[in-house]
This record gives structure tokens, sequence and C-alpha cells, in this order.
């Protein structure tokens, strides 16, 4: 599945995790502890991909740089 900017379908935390690189589990952790928006279905949770784009850029504009000056 190729993720959009304008994408109106909800994907699962695997889809999402590929496409952010990072492992399914980290997905899971970011839902639940709220920094990125989710959705149940039935038991299942679902991300609406461009929601979470926009959570990570608010969430992740708050977090200072860690560059090192050598």
């Amino acid at each position: 599945m190729k993720l959009t900017g304008k994408t109106e379908q909800l994907v699962k935390a695997t889809t999402l995790a590929e496409y952010l690189a990072v492992h399914r589990a980290t997905i899971y952790k970011l839902a639940k502890s709220g920094v990125i928006p989710f959705v149940y279905v039935g038991a299942a949770m679902r991300f609406d991909p461009q929601a979470v784009m926009e959570a990570l850029e608010t969430n992740l504009s708050d977090v200072p740089s860690q560059t090192t000056t050598i």
C-alpha cells in the first residue's frame, strides 16, 4: 500500500511501521502513550496516516535537537 499525503484509508500498525521505518511495537507504544492518534475497529487499532504525520510533526517540534559539536 502506498501512503500519500491525502489518504482516506485507515491502516494497520504494520503498514504504518513500514512507512515510518520503525518497529510495529513502537507504533503501539506511541499510540498508547497518546503521541499518535488511532481508532479501534473492533478490537484492532487502525491509524490515519495523515493524522499521524501531523501529530508527529507537532510533537517532534517540541523535542530539543540532539546535535553535538566536536
